[in-house]
């Protein structure tokens, strides 16, 4: 009879033991969810604040390159023409002045479209490297 006490005893205190254990894991269990759902949630906010901030930036670089002045280096060949035009203008060759100076619009025109397109090009690549 008393080893059926002591092993009631044993059982009880076992039992005692399973359910702190159990309330211990539940409690852990919780307290990790919570953990975990807060480190989510601050890790999304942060995400998106990155991503407002990504965006504002990316904004003023757009509008730093869209204000840019245009800026053609023009060609040796062109400013020469430019010289021969105001030249043969002084003499008064205004015929081969006005020859020189549409041969000279048309490559400053063709000159300032190439500069164009290589600044789009540039500003494509960077913000390529950027977005």
């Amino acid at each position: 009879r008393q080893k059926r006490l002591v092993e009631q005893a044993q059982h009880h205190e076992m039992t005692e033991v399973e359910e702190a254990q159990r309330q211990q894991f539940l409690g852990f269990s919780a307290a990790w969810d919570k953990y975990m759902a807060d480190y989510e949630s601050t890790a999304y906010m942060s995400l998106e604040r990155l991503k407002e901030q990504h965006s504002a930036e990316f904004a003023t670089f757009q509008d730093k390159l869209r204000n840019q002045p245009n800026r053609c280096k023009f060609s040796r060949e062109l400013l020469e023409l430019r010289r021969k035009q105001e030249a043969l203008a002084k003499l008064g060759k205004y015929e081969e002045a006005w020859k020189v100076k549409e041969a000279a619009d048309h490559l400053e025109e063709w000159e300032m479209a190439r500069s164009a397109s290589l600044l789009n090009d540039s500003a494509r690549r960077a913000e390529e490297r950027t977005a």
